[in-house]
């Protein structure tokens, strides 16, 4: 290749960013494990993240950055776009019984793990089998009874009740494993993966993930030959490698940067409405938010229009409730619940409590992570204002995903998305959520989010989202703030708005002009 040094130089440049704090590009190292050609052959696709990867394995993390990987190295039964319409991937087609409990799912029978083994029914019963006992599974997995192999290539899966949601889960929350090449590497599968998507894995560290197209892929091989993921966190170094060709596409953009990049004539900045909520999450089982009237208060101190303004240049909406119109599911109604900006009702709300301008409060800490260091201290300040003193706690992602998971979040601030239905919030809502970092119980709550489930009719069921949330709002176990646009930043040459389009990213979406 005509370009390898150049490129080397480059990608070595990126994995010291990690400990470059100056905001400018680091001098060119001699090696790295991506040896690829940026300016001949334009087989190469890099792409940057502020956030640092864990595992890449669906079933074991609930991380962005990994599911962006994952999404090009492993594929689903069917794929989904965010208006709602499937489409066939592993499964070419598939059929619903009349009583809606039994969905036979016929596969292709050419399709390749990247270790060369054939994909069959038995790897996808393995796949659901694995599913079961993922803790981040939980809800797709409490859907379905049992599955049954057909034949090689023929899989029945049997539902526990009707369930509205089942194929938008599929599509979203359940990958096929290879059961042998599973089995074989145990522990090590999440930092070695081997899947059937159109990239196989190479490469990784916390900073940098190496993926190449996969020559075997049943749909054909990828337009673009190698994805290289890199961890930039410093959005300044992120930028000016945009800027210079050295990455291709910025999956964050901060809002500084928004008029720089318009403002270029070799980039593309866009902006799409996503699923995507920024919340303060506030834990129901501790003092003083096991008080409704605290909770309440907080929710009232929020001015959400300044939060828009000032943290996303106004890329974003504010959230009347805990889902926009980007869900299947949202009933308008919602916005009528929603609490407004009145700081002088949130300090009644606080003295009501026992707690007169903040006094008698516990102390409290509010934990982010560093990327959402500007939102953090525009909700402590608007907490202040109503007496309510708080310290910031910035740790690591996957600090915060441990906490998360243990429910040891006091109270925290974080982006969440789920899916296309509305009714993904029963991860947050129910009693076993496995994003229930709000340690929140309500009876009515829990009731209509299991009949959302089992309802078909499109009507009822956004009738019993419109109760479910409206409840929400009035206990507050989360604070509603605003939907980030999702802005992504690219070179012109660079075709990255097609997956957008998807629940997920899908690596093989990728192409250049």
């Amino acid at each position: 290749m005509k370009a390898r040094t150049k490129l080397l130089m480059m990608v070595m440049t990126f994995a010291m960013i990690l400990v470059v704090a100056t905001g400018c590009l680091p001098g060119p190292a001699a090696e790295t494990t991506a040896e690829v050609d940026r300016e001949d052959d334009r087989d190469t696709l890099i792409i940057a993240s502020q956030l640092e990867f864990r595992v890449i394995d669906p079933f074991n993390s609930n991380s962005s950055a990994d599911a962006n990987i994952s999404a090009s190295v492993f594929d689903s039964l069917i794929a989904m776009d965010v208006r709602g319409n499937a489409f066939p991937l592993i499964a070419h087609s598939w059929d619903i019984s009349d009583d809606g409990l039994v969905y036979t799912f016929h596969l292709r029978d050419y399709v390749y793990f990247h270790d060369g083994s054939k994909l069959t029914a038995d790897d996808v019963a393995f796949s659901f089998d694995r599913m079961a006992v993922s803790a981040f599974r939980t809800a797709t997995a409490n859907l379905i009874d049992h599955v049954n192999v057909l034949d090689d290539y023929t899989i029945e899966v049997v539902l526990v009740d009707r369930a509205a949601t089942f194929m938008t889960e599929i599509a979203s929350q359940f990958v096929v494993f290879p059961r042998e090449a599973t089995t074989a590497l145990g522990d090590d599968f999440a930092i070695s993966p081997i899947g059937s998507g159109p990239y196989r894995f190479v490469s990784m560290s916390p900073s940098e993930v190496v993926l190449e197209a996969f020559d075997d892929y049943w749909d054909g091989v990828a337009p673009i030959r190698n994805l290289i993921y890199l961890v930039i966190p410093d959005p300044s170094t992120a930028l000016i490698a945009l800027e210079t060709g050295q990455v291709d596409i910025l999956d964050f953009v901060p809002e500084a940067s928004f008029s720089i990049v318009e403002e270029n004539p070799n980039l593309t900045l866009l902006r799409t409405p996503f699923t995507r909520l920024m919340q303060i999450h506030l834990n129901t089982a501790r003092e003083p938010f096991d008080n409704i009237l605290v909770r309440q208060a907080v929710a009232l101190a929020m001015d959400k229009e300044l939060l828009v303004q000032a943290t996303l240049g106004g890329f974003g909406t504010v959230a009347y409730g805990q889902i926009n119109d980007r869900y299947i599911g949202y009933h308008p109604g919602i916005a009528a619940h929603a609490w407004p900006f009145d700081p002088q009702r949130a300090r009644e709300k606080l003295a009501e409590a026992g707690f007169p301008d903040g006094q008698g409060l516990p102390q409290i800490s509010i934990t982010t992570i560093d990327m959402f260091r500007m939102q953090v201290e525009m909700v402590q300040a608007f907490l202040r204002d109503i007496g309510m003193h708080v310290d910031i706690e910035i740790v690591e992602l996957s600090a915060w995903l441990d906490m998360a998971s243990n429910r040891d979040v006091h109270m925290g601030l974080m982006s969440w998305t789920g899916g296309a239905d509305a009714s993904i919030y029963d991860r947050m809502l129910s009693r076993d959520g496995v994003s229930n970092t709000a340690n929140f119980f309500d009876e009515y709550i829990e009731e209509w989010l299991a009949e959302s489930v089992r309802e078909l009719d499109p009507e009822v069921r956004s009738e019993l989202f419109y109760q479910i949330f409206s409840r929400q709002l009035e206990l507050v176990p989360y604070v509603p703030l605003y939907f980030p646009d999702t802005v992504t930043a690219g070179r012109n040459d660079v075709d990255f708005a097609t997956i957008r389009d998807f629940l997920i990213f899908k690596g093989n979406l990728y192409s250049f002009r």
